[in-house]
């Protein structure tokens, strides 16, 4: 009995520090390090979810813009924080990839991070300049098929989602279509709007949309699993038989590993709420994104998965970083 009173003692006592772990946070300013530049998506989202979440928590949220090395700059820094809550990091599409394209960058995706919520996604779309000799998407597909490296696509550059979307393509459809990185998104589109080149693969974009409307480009296809109600007649690439395409850009909230349970539950919910906020919302539709948030299992799955993927990408078509 005297020793079973003794481990009751000690579990009380394991449950009290526990659950008063995380009590009284924050109480000091969190930091948000944003990989990249300010003014791009990741940046923007910081700065509207973090105000939203600090005004919840009764905390300054700082937005720390470490740009650099293709993001690896800001990546490590959370990777080698103190797992205490108070170095986040707003992480995306490209947190995967260019890992995978660098596999001597130190920082772990999987290992080094704590993911508490997907944020957001953007679709992805197939566009096709005007003066391409196809007009639909199995167009596309038999004149690739039938003249092999007649058609080339643009993308913002080596490495980019945009690239290596096309060549995941690629490789579940077979065709041959060349490469032509452009220096940014604004060069690599324009080449398709102006006619220098066929293809592209784009977020689907409010610019993008208009130029479509404008009749310079076509979209002919979206790589979603399910139509898109604003784009209902534009099929999807599961309709046309290549399932596993199903590409987005994403955006997620990580901390360093080892963030205390009550600490993560606690940025978890607080991120949820913030985003589902109808100014948060609006803002993030602006920037033609998809609120998602959920937990942090699903933000791991994410990551997981899209690890699998362009690893898979980028040995297989043989991408080297530039």
């Amino acid at each position: 009995m005297k020793h079973l009173n003794h481990r009751l003692a000690a579990v009380v006592l394991a449950a009290a520090s526990c659950s008063c772990f995380g009590q009284g946070y924050p109480s000091k300013p969190v930091t948000i390090i944003v990989p990249f530049s300010v003014g791009t998506p990741q940046d923007i989202l910081s700065r509207v979810a973090g105000k939203a979440m600090g005004e919840r928590m009764g905390a300054s949220i700082i937005v720390d813009n470490r740009a650099g090395a293709s993001g690896s700059i800001g990546n490590g820094m959370v990777g080698k924080a103190a797992p205490d809550g108070y170095t986040l990091l707003m992480t995306s599409t490209s947190f995967i990839i260019s890992k995978a394209l660098n596999p001597t960058f130190t920082y772990e995706p999987l290992k080094q991070y704590s993911p508490i919520a997907l944020l957001a996604t953007g679709d992805m779309g197939f566009f096709v300049s005007a003066d391409t000799p196809a007009q639909s998407f199995g167009e596309v597909l038999s004149l690739a098929k039938a003249k092999p490296g007649s058609l080339n696509y643009s993308s913002p550059g080596n490495g980019t989602p945009q690239h290596l979307a096309m060549e995941l393509f690629k490789l579940e459809s077979g065709i041959n279509v060349q490469h032509i990185p452009y220096k940014d998104n604004t060069g690599s589109v324009n080449a398709v709007a102006a006619g220098q080149v066929n293809l592209l693969i784009s977020p689907i974009v409010a610019s993008m949309l208009g130029l479509a409307k404008a009749g310079k480009l076509r979209i002919v296809a979206v790589m979603n699993d399910e139509r898109l109600p604003a784009l209902p007649a534009v099929p999807t690439f599961k309709e046309a038989g290549f399932t596993g395409i199903d590409v987005h850009v994403w955006y997620g909230l990580l901390g360093p590993s080892g963030l205390p349970a009550p600490i993560l539950s606690r940025l978890n919910t607080e991120i949820n709420a913030s985003i589902a906020q109808a100014d948060v919302k609006d803002i993030f539709e602006k920037q033609s994104l998809r609120l998602i948030g959920g937990t942090p299992e699903r933000l791991a799955g994410l990551m997981k998965s899209e690890t699998d993927r362009w690893n898979r990408v980028v040995k297989e078509a043989g991408i080297k970083a530039e």
